[in-house]
C-alpha cells in the first residue's frame, strides 16, 4: 500500500466507492433523471480525482448492546496534499458507556516528506505528551510486526478467483432492486435496502461468488452442505434490523462533493430466531465529511523538540524475518530387527527403540492364543498385529479395554482361534511408532473355546456370503462373514434418513460399513460406532445419514483387518426425509500423542496469576507466559509443594518464532517430589494484563494429537466456576482422549470448541469401563462464544466417583485443533432419575407455546421438546420470572435415540431462587406443529 494510499484513505473511500457504484450502475438511475444522475456521477468522479482540500470530520456510534448504552465519538478538521503526501489534522475522539470512566483524547497530527508527527493529550492526566514522531515506512512495518503480518511480498496471490467471482455475481445484480435515489436541491439522497437486495438474490449471488472462491483458495475449506441457500435464512434477520442512507451535497458550479453524510442503523430485537440474541441490540452510526478548499496549497512546518523513532522502537517486539526455506533432514528409515521366538506361557521384555519388534510361534490349527503387549513403565501406547502364516494380518489390538491388570494404553489380543497350523508372527509397535522403553510381550495358548453364537430365536443364518442381497427397513439381516467383503443393497429416497447398525453376533469381529450411493460413490464409512447405541464397542454405525437421491444403495460389510470368520447383523432403520445436517458418525476411536494444558487468564496490576498442577517426582515440565495483549512483561514462578520457590523466569532465552521478546519461559524443570506445585506470574514493574500460560509434560516444545493418560484437577479442591482449558489436534480417524476424576453428584460443563472453521467435533465421555455415559455433536445452545458445529455436554451430573474419559473425535473423519474446556459447576448434585411430567402442546407457524414452572432453589430442572413429526423443528428456552433468558437450546446433539435429530433439550439446569419460570417453545424456521415438554425435575 502507497503512502498516498495511507494518508487519504478514510476521507476519499466513500468518493471512491461513489465513482465505482456510479461505474457499476450502467443504464439505470435509480429514480433520478439522467441530468440529475450525470451531474452526481460527475461530481463524485471529479471529487475523487483531486489531490488538494480541506476537511471536517466528524462520527459518531451510539446505542445498546447486551442491555449496556455506550457511545463513541471523533472529529477531526485540517487539510490533505495526496500527491506530496502531506497532511495536517486536530482530532478529538470521546468515548462513554458500561461502568468505565469516560475517556477523552485530543491532539494534532503533521505528515510531511514520508514522516508523521504527532502530540496527544495523556488521558489520565490531561496534559500533552509532547511531539513525536517516526517515519510512515517504519511504523508501517512495526506495526505488521507487532500484528504477526508478513511483507506483501510474502503473501500468495489469492485475490484473482474472488475479484473474477465478484465481478461476475455484481454482473448479475439489478442495483436498481434495492437501491433508490431522490434529489432535493443540492442534496442527492441514496437509500439501501439490504433486506431487498437479499429478496432480489444479491445475497445469495455474492454469497455463492465468495464461497466459490474460498473453495478455489482453499480445496476442502468450505464444509459439505455449506451453501447461500443454507446461510442466507440465518442472516435475512441481520438484513432486515439494518437500514443504510447516504446523503451527498454537491456544487453543480464547481461540480464537486461539498459534504457527504452515511447512516446506518442496527435494529436486532431479543429471542429473534435465529439469531436468539439474549439482549436486544440497537446501533446508530454517523458519519459526515466536509469538503472544502479543493486544489489550495497547504502550508506545513516541522514541529520544534520531536522526539524522532518514539513509535517503530516500542513496537519492535522482534522484527519480521522473511523465513527461509531449508531442506528437511534426511532420516533412516527404523530397521525391523529379526523375529525372535516366543513359546506359549512365556513372557519376554523388549526393548523399544522406534521400530517394530517380531516375535514367532508354531502352533497348530483350532489353537486358541491370548497376546498382551505391555508398556514396562507405562509411557508407551503400544499395537498389537497377529499375521498368519502367510503374512496376512488376521487381527491388530491398539488399547485393551478389558479388565486385565494392564495399563490403560496397553494392547491384548484375547482368545484368537488360529484356522491353520504353521508359524505365526507378532508384530510390537506403538501408535505413534515412536518412542523408546521397555515392553513385556507374553503369549498363552488353551485359554478357553471360542464362545459359541446364541441361538435365540431367529431367522436362519445363510450358510455362504451373500452378495447384492436387498435389505428391508426395520428387519435385522444375518450374514455370513468369511475373511471377504458382503455387499448388500437397498432401495432409497432422496432426502430420506437411514441410520444402519452392522454387529458381530458373538463379538469376536470388528466389523466396518461402507455406504454407497447409486453412483457408486462413497457417502458414509465407519469402524467403531462410539455411540450410545445398543452395540458392541467395535461394532459400526452411520447414524442419521440423509440420502441425496433417488436409486439402489449398497452396503459393504468388511473387518477392520480384512479377516476372521463369523456371524454379522445387519439392521437398517428409516425415518422421515430431513433438511439440514445428517449422516454423522463417530469416526475410529483411537488415541494420539501428548497435549499440553493451556489456562487464559489475567494478571491484575501489583498483584499475581497463580494457577496448580498435581506434579510427580522426576516429571518434566516446560512452563510458558505468554502476554497476550502489549501490557504485560510476565515473570513466572515455579512454587513446590511446600510453598518455596524452585524455579523462575523473567525474558526466555530460546529461540522460539511463536514467543515474542519479553515472553517468559522455565524449560524442562524435573520436579524435587511428588505434591502440588503453583504457577505464579507477575508483570514486571507492577504492570498486568492478559496472558496465555502453558504448561507442558515431557521434553518441552508444542506436541499434537490425542491427550492420554493426562488428568484434571483434584476432584476435592475444586470451586465452582473453576475452568480448565486443553488444546488438542487430530487427524482424520484420530481421537483425542483427557482424564477427568469426580466425584459422586459433581456437575460439568465440557466443550469441545473448534479453532478452525472446517473443523466439526464430537464430544464423547466414557466411564472407567468403557462405556460411553454421555455424547453431544451440535450443542444447539446459541451460545455466541461457539462455532455451529461446536460440542457441548452442558452442566452434567456424574452419578459415581471415578476416572471418567473425555475424548473428542471430528465427524464425517474432519480433523483440526481444538480447545476442550472443563468447567465446574458444582458438586453435590442428585443423582437420581428424578421426577418427570410430560405437557402436550400445539404451536402454529410464527407462534410461540407458554408453560409455567414453580422450582425451588437447588433444584436441577431437564427440559426436553419432542416433536410429534419430523417437519417441527422447535426450539426451548428457559426464562426468569422477570423474563430474562436463562438457557436455550436448539437441536439437543446428544444421540438420545429416543428423540428426533431436530428435537431440543436443556439439560440440567440449576435453580437458584425458588419462583415461577417460564417455558418457551417456538419453532425453527416458522416450523409448526404438535409436541411433548417433558419436564424432569431432582
Amino acid at each position: 500500500m502507497s503512502k498516498r494510499t495511507y494518508v487519504s484513505a478514510l476521507l476519499i473511500a466513500v468518493l471512491v466507492m461513489m465513482g465505482a457504484f456510479s461505474a457499476m450502475a450502467q443504464e439505470p438511475t435509480f429514480g433520478l433523471s439522467e441530468e440529475d444522475f450525470a451531474l452526481w456521477s460527475q461530481a463524485n468522479a471529479q471529487s475523487a480525482a483531486e489531490t488538494r482540500f480541506g476537511f471536517d470530520f466528524s462520527a459518531s456510534l451510539e446505542g445498546e448492546i447486551d442491555g449496556e448504552p455506550g457511545s463513541l465519538s471523533v472529529s477531526a478538521s485540517g487539510g490533505l496534499d495526496t500527491a506530496a503526501p502531506a497532511a495536517q489534522m486536530t482530532f478529538d475522539f470521546t468515548s462513554a458507556g458500561g461502568d468505565s470512566e469516560p475517556m477523552n483524547v485530543n491532539g494534532e497530527l503533521i505528515v510531511l516528506d514520508g514522516n508523521f508527527y504527532i502530540n496527544v493529550t495523556d488521558p489520565a492526566t490531561g496534559e500533552p505528551t509532547g511531539w513525536m514522531g517516526d517515519s510512515l515506512e517504519s511504523l508501517s512495518s512495526s506495526g505488521m510486526a507487532v500484528a504477526g503480518v508478513p511483507s506483501t511480498d510474502a503473501l500468495p496471490d489469492m485475490t484473482g478467483a474472488l475479484a473474477e467471482s465478484l465481478t461476475g455475481a455484481l454482473a448479475e445484480i439489478d442495483p436498481s432492486t434495492f437501491i433508490a435515489f431522490t434529489r432535493d436541491g443540492n442534496v442527492f439522497t441514496i437509500n439501501v435496502s439490504l433486506a431487498d437486495f437479499a429478496a432480489s438474490g444479491g445475497g445469495a449471488a455474492l454469497l455463492d461468488a465468495v464461497l466459490g472462491a474460498a473453495g478455489e483458495m482453499q480445496p476442502g475449506a468450505i464444509p459439505p452442505g455449506m451453501s447461500a441457500d443454507a446461510i442466507m435464512p440465518m442472516v435475512q434477520p441481520v438484513f432486515d434490523g439494518i437500514t443504510i442512507s447516504l446523503a451527498q451535497t454537491i456544487d453543480p458550479d464547481a461540480m464537486r462533493v461539498q459534504r457527504t453524510e452515511l447512516a446506518i442503523g442496527i435494529d436486532l430485537p431479543a429471542q429473534s430466531p435465529p439469531l436468539m440474541l439474549p439482549e436486544p441490540i440497537a446501533l446508530t452510526f454517523t458519519a459526515a465529511v466536509d469538503l472544502t478548499s479543493y486544489g489550495e496549497a497547504l502550508v506545513i512546518e516541522v514541529p520544534e523538540d520531536v522526539t524522532m523513532g518514539a513509535f517503530s522502537s516500542a513496537m519492535t517486539m522482534p522484527p519480521v524475518v522473511e523465513p527461509t526455506i531449508m531442506p528437511l533432514p534426511t532420516v533412516e528409515a527404523p530397521v525391523i530387527t529379526e523375529p525372535q521366538p516366543i513359546e506359549a506361557g512365556e513372557s519376554v521384555t523388549v526393548s523399544f527403540n522406534s521400530a517394530p519388534v517380531s516375535f514367532t510361534f508354531d502352533a497348530a490349527a483350532g489353537d486358541i492364543v491370548t497376546i498382551t503387549a505391555s508398556s514396562v513403565d507405562g509411557s508407551l501406547d503400544t499395537t498389537l498385529q497377529l499375521l498368519d502364516p502367510s503374512g496376512l494380518m488376521i487381527q491388530f489390538n491398539d488399547d485393551h479395554n478389558s479388565d486385565e491388570d494392564l495399563n490403560r494404553f496397553d494392547s491384548l489380543l484375547g482368545d484368537i482361534e488360529l484356522r491353520d497350523a504353521g508359524t505365526y508372527t507378532i508384530v510390537v509397535n506403538t501408535l505413534s511408532g515412536s518412542g523408546s522403553g521397555d515392553i513385556t510381550v507374553t503369549l498363552t495358548s488353551g485359554a478357553g473355546e471360542a464362545p459359541e453364537p446364541t441361538p435365540t430365536e431367529q431367522p436362519p443364518a445363510p450358510d455362504e456370503p451373500v452378495q447384492g442381497q436387498p435389505l428391508t427397513a426395520g428387519e435385522t439381516n444375518y450374514v455370513v462373514f468369511s475373511g471377504a467383503p458382503v455387499s448388500l443393497t437397498y432401495e432409497g429416497t432422496e432426502g430420506e434418513i437411514v441410520t444402519i447398525t452392522v454387529s458381530s453376533e458373538d463379538g469376536s469381529l470388528d466389523p466396518t460399513l461402507t455406504l454407497l450411493n447409486p453412483d457408486g460413490d462413497e457417502i458414509g464409512f465407519n469402524d467403531d460406532h462410539n455411540s450410545d447405541l445398543d452395540l458392541n464397542r467395535f461394532d459400526s454405525a452411520l447414524i442419521d445419514v440423509e440420502l441425496d437421491s433417488d436409486g439402489v444403495y449398497t452396503l459393504v460389510i468388511n473387518t477392520f483387518s480384512g479377516s476372521g470368520d463369523g456371524m454379522i447383523l445387519v439392521t437398517l432403520d428409516s425415518g422421515a426425509s430431513g433438511d439440514d445436517e445428517g449422516g454423522k458418525d463417530g469416526g475410529s476411536s483411537q488415541g494420539g500423542e501428548g497435549s499440553p494444558i493451556v489456562v487464559e487468564g489475567e494478571v491484575p496490576d501489583d498483584e499475581t496469576f497463580e494457577y496448580t498442577f498435581e506434579g510427580v517426582e522426576g516429571d518434566i515440565v516446560t512452563i510458558t507466559a505468554r502476554a497476550t495483549d502489549n501490557s504485560l512483561d510476565p515473570v513466572t514462578t515455579l512454587l513446590g509443594p511446600d510453598g518455596d520457590e524452585v524455579a523462575s523466569n523473567d525474558d526466555h532465552d530460546d529461540d522460539d518464532p511463536d514467543l515474542e521478546r519479553f515472553d517468559s519461559r522455565i524449560s524442562e524443570f524435573e520436579l524435587p517430589e511428588t505434591g502440588e506445585y503453583t504457577v505464579s506470574v507477575r508483570g514486571f514493574g507492577g504492570f498486568g494484563g492478559e496472558l496465555e500460560l502453558t504448561i507442558e509434560f515431557g521434553s518441552g516444545g508444542s506436541s499434537g494429537g490425542g491427550q492420554q493418560g493426562q488428568q484434571g484437577g483434584s476432584g476435592n479442591d475444586r470451586e465452582a466456576g473453576d475452568t480448565e482449558t486443553v488444546e488438542g489436534s487430530i487427524n482424520a480417524g484420530e481421537a483425542f482422549s483427557y482424564e477427568l476424576e469426580v466425584n459422586e453428584g459433581d456437575v460439568f460443563t465440557i466443550t469441545a470448541h473448534a479453532l478452525a472453521d472446517d473443523f466439526d467435533p464430537v464430544l464423547a465421555i466414557y466411564d472407567e469401563d468403557g462405556q460411553l455415559v454421555v455424547r453431544n455433536d451440535d450443542h444447539g445452545t446459541g451460545a455466541r462464544d461457539l462455532n455451529a458445529f461446536d460440542s457441548r455436554v452442558e452442566r452434567y451430573i456424574f452419578r459415581d466417583a471415578g476416572t471418567y474419559t473425555i475424548e473428542v473425535t471430528g465427524y464425517r473423519e474432519s480433523e483440526g485443533d481444538f480447545e476442550v474446556t472443563i468447567e465446574f459447576v458444582t458438586t453435590g448434585a442428585p443423582t437420581d432419575e428424578g421426577e418427570t411430567t410430560e405437557y402436550e402442546g400445539s404451536i402454529r407457524a410464527n407462534g410461540s407455546f407458554d408453560l409455567d414452572l414453580d422450582l425451588e432453589e437447588g433444584q436441577f430442572v431437564t427440559i426436553t421438546v419432542h416433536a410429534e413429526g419430523e417437519e417441527f423443528d422447535p426450539i426451548v428456552a428457559l426464562l426468569s420470572p422477570d423474563g430474562e433468558l436463562l438457557a436455550i437450546n436448539d437441536d439437543h446433539g446428544s444421540g438420545d435415540r429416543s428423540l428426533n435429530f431436530f428435537d431440543s433439550r436443556i439439560t440440567d439446569f440449576y435453580i437458584e431462587d425458588s419462583d415461577t419460570y417460564t417455558v418457551e417453545v417456538i419453532g425453527y424456521n416458522d416450523t409448526a406443529g404438535d409436541f411433548t415438554v417433558i419436564v424432569t425435575i431432582k
